[in-house]
């Protein structure tokens, strides 16, 4: 395997952090990854291990405001920010794979941004992978505190309203510690604007699910506490793909590939992807 790295400029000029991973022999196909909110592309750099043995390059960004890109931590003015990012990254990849059967891959924040995507440019792919997606509104957040996060949102758009709950990304330890230990992750909180401009944008994609016309593939964990597996239900549901499949994991945590079944998690998405090249 070859792992390389780059900067990529944003429409805005901001800097986002890029890092591939080829596998020794030609690529029959390739995978681009987005990755989730408070981590960053290196996170997956298992996954992208196992996937290349199977003949599959990975191409990956941080996000901006995330890990090794540049802009303020976990902060944008409007999701479409990292909607135009994806579109950019997806153009440069594009570019370099050629006629290569090209994936497109989103685990939670990542699964909305890509899926939001899909809705806004309806780009040509190959096929659409979604992990853990965050694409329901959680059912504790009543329609009084979205009224309440969209007000603080406009007073106060950079206050904390929550932390995301470490003992809840995976049931393995080793996997939480290394999360906390890792300086290119933030755990300081949810900002009032992301909070907003992610539940605007889930109500954005649910409007338009005729747009997920590509094979698909979905998979999530039963007992994920962090982004609700109705949101993977309703999505397998309502696309009109004559390619879709929904893999429900049971009792697995939010971050299935990074559970201790991960390897069976890994084995069932490569086969998939394998069987649609």
């Amino acid at each position: 395997m070859q792992h390389t790295t780059g900067l990529l400029s944003a429409h805005d000029g901001l800097q986002l952090f890029t890092q591939t991973w080829q596998p020794d022999e030609p690529a029959k196909a390739a995978l681009l990854l987005v990755h989730g909110i408070n981590e960053h592309s290196g996170r997956y750099a298992y996954m992208a291990s196992h996937l290349t043995t199977h003949g599959i390059a990975v191409y990956s960004y941080d996000h901006r405001g995330h890990g090794q890109s540049a802009g303020p931590r976990v902060y944008v003015d409007s999701f479409d920010e990292y909607v135009d990012d994806l579109a950019i990254v997806f153009r440069n990849v594009r570019q370099q794979t050629g006629e290569l059967p090209l994936f497109l891959m989103g685990h939670s924040l990542g699964g909305l941004i890509a899926s939001l995507f899909v809705v806004n440019h309806r780009p040509e792919l190959h096929a659409l992978i979604l992990s853990s997606p965050a694409l329901q509104i959680p059912p504790d957040l009543s329609p009084l505190k979205q009224k309440l996060v969209g007000i603080i949102n406009r007073v106060a758009p950079r206050l904390i309203l929550g932390k995301l709950e470490i003992d809840h990304i995976s049931r393995d330890k080793s996997v939480q510690d290394a999360y906390i230990a890792d300086p290119l992750t933030n755990n300081k909180g949810i900002r009032a604007r992301m909070g907003f401009e992610s539940l605007q944008a889930m109500k954005r994609v649910r409007l338009h699910p005729e747009a997920f016309t590509m094979p698909l593939y979905l998979f999530h964990g039963t007992a994920d506490r962090i982004t609700d597996p109705d949101g993977s239900k309703w999505l397998y549901a309502e696309a009109p793909s004559a390619d879709k499949s929904l893999h429900l994991f049971d009792g697995l945590y939010h971050e299935t590939m990074n559970e201790p079944e991960r390897d069976e998690v890994l084995t069932e998405l490569s086969d998939w992807i394998v069987a649609h090249i």
